[in-house]
């Protein structure tokens, strides 16, 4: 009886997350550490010296992230992914795992199919608070963080409505170790074409030399 019992809620577990379909999912487990990871390429700009490599210094969970290393002499870049599966409605929900260093410049973008609007925005600033941006003129938010710990993984999360029945605010939080979440809204930057890239941008030349560690990136589409 006790077996069935624990296949009956499985089986209800599956049934209530069935409506939220993988878009692209990388924990970077099963990558070769030192090597660039796969599907991650140059976007835009010179990386100059900063690295992006897949690293078994870290680990949000099982042995490898993403290590991403700023040189202070490198200017502005941006690295991403392209997702597996183009999102044209519904709500577009971004989570991963983040580690920053102290004195961490870092952006996030999700981007069109045609890579020319910048649908959401989300930037870590010296590492004392998150904001987000969308369209010029547009109402943004921030999310004081208060200094953060190098030796801490924050979770992020951005739900992103896609079609107009969804509402048209962006929704982004950050939960520490403790279980303390933040979290903000800002405006929709509507644009007709689907979303299908995600993009991590290094901030121009100047300020501190950091290493960032990004784990456990799951990007899922709720209809």
């Amino acid at each position: 009886m006790l077996k069935v019992f624990f296949l009956l809620m499985a089986l209800g577990a599956l049934t209530l997350g069935a409506a939220e379909k993988p878009v692209y999912e990388q924990n970077f487990d099963e990558e070769v550490p030192g090597r660039v990871p796969n599907n991650w390429k140059v976007r835009w700009g010179q990386p100059g010296n900063d690295t992006f490599l897949v690293s078994s210094r870290q680990a949000a969970s099982g042995d490898n992230a993403l290590e991403l290393h700023h040189h202070s002499d490198t200017p502005m870049f941006g690295i991403g992914v392209e997702l597996g599966n183009v999102v044209s409605n519904g709500t577009l929900r971004v989570a991963y795992k983040l580690r920053l260093a102290p004195g961490t410049d870092l952006g996030f973008e999700v981007r069109d199919s045609e890579r020319k609007v910048s649908v959401a925005r989300w930037n870590f600033s010296r590492a004392v608070f998150m904001s987000a941006s969308t369209k010029p003129g547009a109402k943004g938010g921030r999310i004081w963080i208060g200094g953060t710990r190098s030796d801490e993984w924050y979770s992020v999360e951005i739900l992103l409505p896609v079609g107009k029945d969804k509402g048209e605010m962006i929704r982004y939080s950050i939960t520490d170790m403790a279980g303390k979440t933040s979290s903000a809204e800002v405006e929709y930057c509507r644009t007709d074409k689907p979303l299908q890239y995600f993009y991590v941008n290094f901030p121009p030349a100047g300020g501190a030399e950091t290493v960032v560690y990004l784990d456990d990136l799951m990007i899922t589409h709720v209809e």
